[in-house]
């Protein structure tokens, strides 16, 4: 039976708030005389603080209640002994120390010869160190995050696992989290059961880890070693209860061991996700909070154990760093943000690296040549900043030489001189599609809806990179930076906004410019009907004969003119239907024949002002040569529309003419030749079969 998130939710907070009440009846049954005592080379334990007041910092306590204290007793960790034997001298201390204290006094013999009686007590809620209360939150946090993944991921086995170690984690935390914050004694079968109990949860939750990472971010294989692994928990757990194992430090050996096995499954997991950029950064996320938290932990408390070297700090704030491995193993989980990653990617790792340099440097020159702390600390710092900081700055100059400040310049100069360099808007967004392509190298452009297109934007968790287009109109979709190598960043969307203005005040500049030329054209077409349009007129009306025909003909073309200047283009099969009325009445009024060739549907391309004009006059000229010059009975015109392109094939019948050379006036040629480049395409001349002229043009035209 599936459950409702908000009851699988509330039973999570039930097993949380169980664990921590259990840690905290636990910390309060401990008794306390009102001391706190240390060890160090003198007989007894030392006492650092005192709420007696005949007792301070300078005395020495040599035993309680005629139990002689060892400075075993006040130890964080009881993992930490060398040998079983010192182990379960540690809990039979404890156990006479619990019984003598059961009483309400209990007397206290100085290393000065003084005994003095003390007042057992049980501690309050308040009295319990911040050391306690930090472990029971770690432990408790750690787990309701893995548990709230889980709660809406429980079809996922990578969300089981996760949820396994956060359990892990909140056993092993609360449970040291009694022991370790204890004033001196504890009952001694609690402390032992606690003890493995701490040690069951650190190998809980390294197997669900190891797992974790065989799972996520894709599955390793279908078969999953996780019986194998958990068998393995239970197995060193049996081992440690029995004391079958040399010793205490051989469960933190047990524990190393195990999560070794992460590191050929981080490998394999590398591999699986080449090319997969969504995939490799979740994995990257995931294997920068694992190994920088569980490497903090092991080298600042399992590794000192392992060789019976003093920890450098202390368990319980050791703890932290788990807080930070789960919040990262969330983050990356649920994939938040995983673009930003690669921003502080080698950072990151460098960082973690120097400290473990330094931790193990230091660990190596106490172990191996017997040094001081003090001594060993200033060698590994002096190592450090000889060998491995130049050694990381060389590094990270290799790797991000390719994007350094000066290139990143001259590439965005390249792109605004391809940009600036556009003629018209047609081509401006042509040219944008291309320098986005340069810039990122994306796998595919898509368009996007012109409702959705309203700014530069990271989509889809790094994998794509949404763009408007320049001067409305649908936005672009970048999707997959060089080639499907990696996700989409910050600094990705940075340099989108900044090519976005870029290609937005070009886009403006050329409206401007076309402001501007609208205007002039408005001042010419003013003149040209007010003073020219005038005088054409008057010599239409007063001339006579072929003066008469010649301002007629004066007239049409400045009316042609004028409707050039005013048009903003038009589809083709209008201007075809102009073009053909026009043919048909001047070849009729010669009794020549036309023969005029088009396609059925041609309104799925669009000509401006420009190309309506000069294709206008490139098919007038055509004619006009046939006619003309070559003195043609018929004359053949044949549009073609295909691949982007408009074709017009003028031939003509021979005339009087004997060749297509005598047929073509070099005057003729050259307008129309110039007409057919200003568009952008091509122009042959030919002599038909028949022996007449043929003019083929082909022009680029946009669709509507």
């Amino acid at each position: 039976m599936q459950l409702a998130p908000r009851l699988l939710q509330t039973l999570g907070a039930v097993l949380a708030m169980g664990a921590f009440l259990t840690a905290l009846l636990l910390a309060l049954q401990a008794p306390t005389v009102g001391l706190s005592l240390a060890a160090d080379e003198g007989a007894g334990l030392r006492i650092t603080a005192s709420a007696v007041s005949r007792l301070g910092p300078a005395d020495r306590v040599l035993s309680l209640g005629g139990v002689a204290l060892q400075p075993d007793f006040v130890i964080e960790e009881p993992d930490m002994l060398p040998d079983w034997a010192r182990y379960n001298d540690l809990m039979a201390g404890m156990r006479a120390l619990n019984a003598a204290m059961e009483a309400p006094q209990v007397a206290a013999q100085l290393a000065d010869g003084r005994r003095v009686d003390l007042e057992v007590r049980t501690r309050h809620w308040y009295q319990l160190p911040m050391l306690f209360w930090f472990q029971c939150f770690v432990g408790v946090v750690c787990f309701l995050l893995a548990w709230g993944v889980w709660v809406y991921r429980s079809g996922d086995r990578a969300a089981w696992h996760f949820a396994l170690s956060g359990l892990g984690v909140m056993l092993s935390a609360c449970c040291a989290a009694v022991y370790s914050s204890r004033e001196l004694a504890l009952q001694a079968e609690v402390f032992l059961w606690l003890s493995r109990l701490n040690h069951l949860g650190a190998m809980l939750f390294t197997s669900a880890l190891v797992m974790l990472l065989w799972h996520y971010p894709t599955t390793l294989a279908r078969r999953s070693p996780a019986l194998l692994a958990y068998a393995m928990t239970v197995l060193t757990f049996v081992l440690f209860v029995w004391q079958v194992v040399p010793a205490p430090p051989m469960g933190n050996a047990a524990v190393l061991a195990l999560f070794s096995f992460s590191f050929a499954a981080a490998f394999v997991q590398w591999r699986r996700t080449r090319g997969r950029p969504l995939e490799r950064a979740a994995l990257k996320w995931y294997l920068l909070s694992i190994y920088l938290g569980t490497g903090l932990f092991a080298t600042g408390i399992l590794l000192p154990v392992a060789l019976g070297i003093a920890p450098p700090a202390s368990q319980g704030l050791m703890f932290s760093v788990f807080l930070f491995m789960f919040a990262g193993i969330v983050a990356g989980i649920t994939r938040y943000r995983l673009f930003d990653l690669d921003r502080w990617w080698f950072r990151a790792w460098s960082w973690f690296i120097g400290g473990l340099c330094l931790l193990l440097l230091d660990l190596a020159l106490v172990s191996l040549f017997d040094m001081s702390q003090a001594g060993a600390l200033g060698l590994s710092l002096a190592l450090l900043g000889w060998v491995y900081f130049p050694a990381r700055q060389w590094l990270w100059a290799r790797l991000a030489g390719g994007t350094s400040a000066e290139e990143a310049g001259r590439s965005l100069g390249r792109a605004l001189e391809a940009l600036a360099a556009a003629p018209d808007e047609a081509q401006l967004r042509v040219r944008w599609r291309q320098v986005l392509s340069e810039q990122f190298a994306p796998l595919e452009v898509q368009e996007r809806p012109p409702a959705a297109a309203s700014g530069v934007a990271i989509a889809e968790n790094g994998l794509a990179l949404h763009l408007p287009e320049p001067g409305g109109g649908p936005g672009l979709a970048l999707r997959l930076p060089q080639s499907g190598a990696r996700l989409f960043g910050r600094d990705d969307a940075a340099r989108g906004e900044v090519l976005w203005r870029m290609v937005q005040h070009v886009h403006d500049a050329m409206q401007r410019r076309e402001t501007d030329v609208q205007a002039e054209r408005g001042r010419i077409m003013r003149d040209l009907h007010d003073d020219l349009g005038g005088k054409l007129l008057s010599m239409v009306y007063m001339g006579q004969g072929e003066m008469q025909q010649i301002a007629r003909a004066a007239m049409q073309d400045m009316r042609d003119v004028l409707s050039a200047l005013g048009s903003q283009g038009c589809s083709l099969d209008e201007a075809l239907a102009t073009w053909r009325t026009e043919a048909a009445q001047r070849m009729q009024l010669l009794g020549r024949q036309l023969d005029w060739c088009q396609p059925d549907d041609c309104r799925g391309v669009w000509l401006s002002a420009r190309q309506q004009t000069n294709l206008g006059r490139i098919v007038r000229e055509a004619i006009t040569n046939s006619l003309k010059h070559a003195d043609a009975p018929r004359v053949r015109v044949e549009w073609v529309c295909e691949g982007g392109a408009i074709g017009l094939r003028v031939e003509d019948e021979r005339g009087d003419q004997p060749s297509a050379e005598s047929a073509t006036q070099p005057r003729t040629a050259r307008t129309i030749g110039e007409r057919v480049s200003d568009l952008g395409g091509t122009v042959q001349w030919q002599r038909a079969d028949a022996g007449g002229t043929v003019v083929q043009v082909s022009v680029p035209v946009a669709p509507a």
